[in-house]
């Protein structure tokens, strides 16, 4: 038996709130995960540095699977995900911006002028 660090009721040891105070006791569920690493959030996260879309949705496909079956890689999936993101949005408006800057220059320098 265990005991609330709380109030110091007399807990059950599976138990994970008192049900006298209700706070949480010190354990923690144990995760049911086999353990083992889940192989697409590290293809994922690498992939995340060198194509972006790819890098993208492996990370997200890998990280539904970690959620389903409790592997670890849960944080590289997310990283890759985060880091695919965030490189695309830069690339999205890199584009913009030299779109933009595109068009400015043939309205100041038609091309019937040149």
């Amino acid at each position: 038996m265990k005991y609330c660090t709380h109030c110091g009721s007399e807990l059950v040891d599976e138990a994970i709130v008192c049900p006298k105070c209700g706070c949480a006791t010190d354990s923690r569920p144990v995760a049911n995960g086999s353990g083992e690493w889940n192989v697409l959030s590290i293809v994922g996260f690498v992939l995340s540095f060198f194509t972006e879309i790819a890098g993208l949705i492996i990370s997200v496909i890998a990280r539904k699977q970690i959620l389903k079956s409790g592997e670890k890689g849960k944080d590289l999936a997310t990283a890759g995900i985060v880091i695919s993101s965030v490189k695309l949005g830069i690339s999205i408006l890199s584009a913009l911006i030299c779109f933009v800057i595109f068009i400015f220059m043939l309205m100041r320098f038609p091309v019937g002028r040149l």
